[in-house]
């Protein structure tokens, strides 16, 4: 169990780059937007939303969990850094609205999915909390 979350974290991002090679094959792609280089490349989902927020909405439970940030404050911040990182390609017109909420969804799903394993495999009893001051 020790090496639990960080394998769970490292699978998260393993998974997310394997599918998103996966998408750009499998899945119909809509036309490219007007400031994308190539129109050939694929588009949707966005990879700029999807890895980010794959690894951060992962990190955000995991962490959570344990009991070592609190959830009210783990989730906004992983909901936000792949906004951050796709609000360029949406500024550059280089990805539509729609590529970034696919990523979104696909995000949540990849680490749905890599959390559930993780959870199968887990202690059943709840994390022990942790102590705020070493001296009490």
């Amino acid at each position: 169990q020790r090496w639990g979350a960080p394998a769970t974290l490292v699978g998260a991002a393993g998974a997310a780059a394997l599918l998103a090679r996966g998408f750009d094959r499998w899945l119909p792609q809509p036309p490219a937007p007007p400031g994308h280089e190539s129109r050939r490349r694929p588009v949707f989902p966005s990879g700029h939303t999807f890895g980010p927020a794959t690894v951060a909405l992962t990190a955000a439970y995991l962490l959570a969990r344990d009991g070592r940030v609190p959830a009210l404050a783990a989730y906004p911040v992983a909901l936000l850094v792949p906004l951050l990182t796709a609000s360029g390609k949406l500024h550059e017109q280089k990805h539509w609205a729609s590529d970034v909420l696919g990523g979104y969804v696909a995000a949540v799903a990849t680490a749905a999915a890599c959390l559930a394993a993780y959870e199968a495999g887990a202690d059943p009893r709840p994390p022990r909390r942790r102590r705020r001051w070493p001296w009490r």
